[in-house]
């Protein structure tokens, strides 16, 4: 079957055998756990999996039905979910079982993809992804360049570098390069889910407008009172000039906790 790559799924092939094999030692498989990868395309990932780790069953989520086909032809012992891996259900795919996660993700869907994942209540045990290295840079970015994505990842999950990418790695090249990351979920397992979701809430306004001082952005977003927030930033350590990028997932930790008793 000739598979050609489409522009409206971001699709970009993978070609390397060096990357290909680089994320198969990655992916972290144990006994019993399903195998799940996000946008199989022609499949050539999956097969080096499966190769690796016949004994495992495996679920392939695909957004591009015209590929269906070739996957069920080729793969006949995984099971095929077509549709949007933004979109899915994941703790209703995988309620009772363990799994792991690893994919070329596509660039215009990898956030949310990501994010669906990491933030199911039985997320999965590891993931390794490829994005693009703008993008995965973001994820790992240090207090100073943080940014809400790298906010939203660290606050559930370590995140590793595994292997930068360049273009020719794929089919038709990209115009930019890639990166491969392995995340652990599991990290600030100790804050619940609510507080999480207020931490988020929180942070989402403080990166509203990026240029502008913390203290102002959570004034207008959250109508709070100057005094209030000021007091909460000065128990958090953190100074008035503050910005949202210069804040680490801890300070914003604790910042919540102190704007809810200030």
């Amino acid at each position: 079957m000739n598979i050609q790559p489409k522009k409206s799924f971001g699709q970009h092939f993978l070609r390397s055998d060096a990357v290909i094999e680089a994320i198969v030692d990655a992916v972290p498989i144990q006994s019993g756990e399903i195998i799940v990868e996000i946008g199989p395309g022609e499949g050539v990932l999956t097969d080096a999996l499966v190769k690796r780790h016949p004994e495992h069953d495996v679920v392939l989520f695909e957004a591009d039905r015209d590929l269906e086909p070739h996957l069920k032809e080729q793969f006949s012992q995984a099971r095929i979910v077509m549709g949007d891996a933004a979109k899915v259900d994941f703790d209703t795919e995988f309620s009772t079982s363990d799994w792991v996660l690893f994919g070329n993700l596509p660039y215009n869907a990898a956030a949310p993809i990501l994010m669906n994942a990491l933030y199911a209540e039985h997320p999965p045990r590891a993931l390794v992804i490829m994005v693009q290295k703008e993008q995965g840079d973001r994820m790992r970015a240090k207090p100073g360049e943080m940014s809400m994505l790298s906010v939203a990842a660290q606050f559930v999950a370590t995140i590793k570098k595994v292997k930068d990418v360049p273009p020719g790695a794929f089919f038709p090249p990209p115009k930019v390069n890639s990166i491969v990351l392995k995340l652990t979920p599991g990290a600030h397992a100790d804050v619940s889910p609510d507080e999480k979701k207020a931490v988020l809430q929180l942070a989402k306004a403080g990166f509203s407008a990026r240029r502008k001082m913390l203290i102002k952005n959570l004034m207008r977003e959250l109508g709070l009172d100057r005094d209030w927030v000021h007091a909460a930033m000065q128990a958090s350590g953190l100074e008035a000039t503050a910005r949202a990028q210069e804040v680490s997932i801890d300070d914003w930790i604790q910042l919540s906790r102190n704007l809810r008793v200030t």
